[in-house]
């Protein structure tokens, strides 16, 4: 007498998840939408704050000097002169940048804070977009913002450091600030930008896709990261 055939359950294995299935990724400038941000005021502040006299009017001297030569550094290239200013702060420890972004933030920018552009940013967070938020000032003074607004990620300029020391070089990619004509004319309280625009900005080649791929993976945490979190970012085909 032959056994039973035994039976088996079936089920359906749902497919993974597309890229097109997930929450779309937004990218909001900060400056012109929710603040009137310029790329000198954070480093002033940060070098006036250095923790000895003579290092503060040595990073003061210094800053007075880019001042002078910074309109024909800019007008040149953006990028060099965003470099040149904040080598400035070489030297200077993680954690004193972090205090001093996060003193920044609350004593200064939060008062600040566009009410048009906030509400404009909440609508995109309340319809569970994947906002990241993009900004020419340093991740130690927009970590703060981005977990202020509930934002999870941020594109902004970050420090090279070596035992937890700025060796006053930026990592790419670089952001550098908006023109003139847009720091006169203010900005709108709607900050999207296209993949290919902020792309174009920071000079990233390759077609929309890539160049969106390589936005998001550039994106980091808007949590503070560890003390041993010391690696090095590299755009690809950069």
């Amino acid at each position: 007498m032959s056994s039973p055939t035994p039976q088996f359950e079936t089920r359906t294995v749902p497919e993974p998840e597309s890229a097109s299935a997930r929450a779309p990724v937004v990218f909001w400038r900060v400056e012109g939408s929710l603040l009137d941000l310029t790329a000198v005021r954070p480093v002033a502040y940060f070098t006036w704050n250095a923790q000895s006299f003579a290092e503060r009017w040595g990073r003061r001297g210094g800053l007075a000097f880019l001042a002078l030569v910074r309109p024909a550094l800019y007008l040149g290239n953006k990028e060099f002169a965003t470099r040149m200013l904040h080598a400035l702060l070489r030297g200077v420890t993680r954690d004193r940048l972090d205090l001093l972004g996060e003193e920044y933030f609350h004593y200064v920018l939060k008062a600040q804070l566009k009410p048009r552009g906030l509400a404009k940013l909440q609508e995109h967070i309340a319809a569970h977009e994947q906002v990241v938020l993009v900004s020419q000032g340093l991740d130690h003074l927009m970590r703060p913002l981005a977990q202020h607004l509930g934002v999870d990620r941020l594109l902004a300029n970050r420090l090279e450091f070596r035992d937890g020391v700025a060796t006053g070089r930026l990592l790419e990619p670089v952001i550098p600030p908006r023109g003139a004509f847009a720091m006169i004319s203010g900005g709108s309280p709607d900050g999207r930008m296209a993949a290919t625009e902020l792309a174009r900005v920071l000079d990233i080649p390759g077609d929309a896709q890539a160049a969106a791929r390589t936005l998001e993976s550039a994106a980091v945490s808007a949590a503070r990261p560890r003390p041993d979190e010391r690696g090095t970012l590299v755009l690809a085909g950069t």
